[in-house]
């Protein structure tokens, strides 16, 4: 089952909105080169030119963290091995999962997500202290592909369990986690399953949209605030990578950002619309967004409107993060690279 379920994620093709708008260059800003800082040593070793891969890029307490795997190839563990001052110093923790495609500061924490288990850990979790790195297992999951946070205070996770979507909330710092809602897939064969691929938070309401491995995207998303669950609209996309920025809510409208390419989108909580096309991977950095797109052209924005060139990239990269300013590339070649 997990190998036709990413089988069915690579060949998967989403269609853009007929609205969807171009990509947008502006000549002004100036342009860099980007240099090679070092090379991931685990995810090198990886057997898979996917698991090679550095799929996500994350600053937290001054170190940017990589993510990388192959959950259809059964790799792992994962190696959460930071670059601290341009060197890596070995793994803070192998995390029991088969692929680590992204990471979620939530308070003073940061969480990589299981998206395939290895045995039973649902999450790995540290602070700035990397001692305090560890792998529990909050509650049974298939596929763990997100958390988020509503309120500050709550912790949510989305996934799969068998062939149901299944979201989890906890509300005491992760100790406990409580089912929450369970989406069955839309076809009643038997074969197909359901998954939520992200989660994302507009406004104190949280959105999810199941997407099924044959039937596709479900017609509507399901919204949660302070009164309970409610049905919402459309993303018009499997989305993936959300972040809130200035009302609206920003996703990549694909599978897995930076592995697969697609469009920046944004929903307002009524619809979404692209606002950057073909793209590898975005991030949100002090009031701007910035793009890798599928070209090899970096871009960066303040109002989603106007576009500035940062640089070139290397025809590997495929993953995009800022730290202390400086924005970092991560490559199919495990390398990350560096602004200079």
């Amino acid at each position: 089952m997990l190998v036709l379920a990413f089988a069915f994620a690579c060949t998967a093709v989403i269609s853009t909105p007929a609205s969807a708008a171009p990509s947008k260059k502006s000549a002004g800003g100036g342009s860099s080169r980007f240099v090679k800082v070092a090379t991931h040593p685990e995810a090198a070793a990886q057997s898979t030119a996917m698991g090679r891969t550095i799929a996500t890029l994350k600053a937290f307490e001054g170190k940017l963290y990589s993510g990388y795997g192959d959950y259809g190839a059964n790799t792992g563990p994962i190696a959460i091995d930071p670059l601290d001052a341009g060197s890596f110093r070995g793994p803070v923790l192998s995390a029991d999962t088969e692929a680590v495609w992204s990471y979620r500061q939530i308070g003073g924490r940061l969480y990589a997500p299981s998206i395939d288990p290895r045995s039973s850990s649902t999450f790995a979790v540290g602070g700035g202290d990397l001692s305090t790195w560890s792998n529990p297992t909050a509650f049974a999951a298939s596929h763990v592909f997100d958390m988020v946070t509503l309120d500050g205070q709550d912790l949510w996770a989305v996934g799969s369990q068998g062939s149901d979507a299944v979201a989890w909330r906890s509300l005491d710092g992760g100790a406990s986690w409580t089912e929450l809602l369970r989406v069955a897939p839309m076809s009643t064969d038997g074969g197909d399953y359901a998954r939520f691929y992200a989660a994302g938070t507009l406004e104190g309401r949280l959105y999810l949209q199941a997407m099924d491995a044959r039937g596709g995207l479900h017609p509507g998303s399901m919204v949660f605030d302070a009164g309970g669950w409610s049905a919402g609209p459309s993303l018009d996309a499997v989305f993936t990578h959300t972040e809130e920025m200035d009302g609206r809510l920003l996703f990549h409208g694909t599978y897995h950002s930076a592995l697969f390419s697609g469009s920046l989108m944004t929903f307002d909580g009524a619809s979404s619309v692209t606002v950057y096309s073909s793209i590898y991977d975005y991030t949100v950095a002090d009031g701007r967004v910035y793009v890798l797109t599928t070209g090899g052209d970096v871009m960066s924005s303040a109002d989603l409107a106007t576009w500035q060139q940062v640089g070139r990239a290397p025809s590997s990269a495929r993953s995009i993060g800022v730290l202390d300013g400086v924005v970092y590339l991560g490559g199919t070649d495990s390398a990350i690279y560096r602004q200079k």
